[in-house]
């Protein structure tokens, strides 16, 4: 099972694209036979973007802030009611909760961008990162505090006055930072990515295991 996020040029989550992962995962959630035959799931990005005379890459700057605000305003201005906005926080958490009921190992490749609810994503399994890796969650710098789960991932990861630091400054970690503290699983190079795609494939075909130890053989 391969998610590649694609909602350029910064891959905000929309509710269109958390929906529509949510419903392929559901699907075969609720098929045994699909299930049988799904043995893990890689979530990936292609997304990069140009910064001066180069492109950097991109897994996610987060949910899409934009459509909440808009959500939310347009429920406290007809109905009285600041909940709108909602359904993309549930069906994340939806979508997260459906990947960890298949009891299949989950690895992300979180090279480049990782913000807000995109360092959440990445964590729902083995998170790989890159040195174009940057982790961190801005949710507090547009007032959307506390975010989409990341409050509750950076207590579980990191010692608590890096959580607090990453929290409430907006600093953002390198992937060998996140790394050397906890934050991700695995340090790669951006040119390894496609071995590990195969790696990942190859073992789910077979059945073998697929884990932190196998990751880190396979990019030596």
């Amino acid at each position: 099972l391969t998610i590649t996020l694609a909602n350029p040029p910064l891959n905000v989550l929309s509710l269109e694209m958390s929906e529509t992962a949510r419903r392929f995962v559901s699907q075969i959630k609720s098929d045994p036979e699909m299930k049988a035959n799904v043995r893990a799931a890689l979530i990936r990005s292609d997304t990069v973007r140009r910064k001066g005379m180069r492109l950097s890459n991109i897994f996610g700057a987060g949910g899409d802030i934009k459509w909440i605000y808009d959500e939310i305003y347009r429920g406290l201005w007809w109905w009285g009611s600041p909940v709108q906005g909602n359904e993309l926080l549930e069906s994340t958490y939806g979508l997260l909760n459906d990947l960890a009921d298949l009891h299949i190992p989950v690895v992300s490749l979180a090279n480049g961008l990782t913000l807000g609810g995109h360092l959440f994503l990445a964590s729902a399994g083995i998170s790989v990162v890159t040195a174009s890796s940057e982790l961190g969650a801005p949710e507090v710098y547009v007032g959307y505090y506390p975010n989409m789960g990341g409050t509750f991932l950076l207590l579980k990861r990191l010692r608590k006055s890096l959580a607090k630091l990453m929290a409430v400054t907006n600093y953002r970690m390198t992937g060998v930072e996140a790394v050397q503290y906890g934050l991700a699983d695995v340090l790669s190079s951006d040119a390894n990515l496609k071995a590990i795609e195969e790696f990942v494939s190859r073992q789910a075909r077979s059945g073998s295991p697929i884990d932190e130890d196998h990751l880190k053989n396979e990019i030596r």
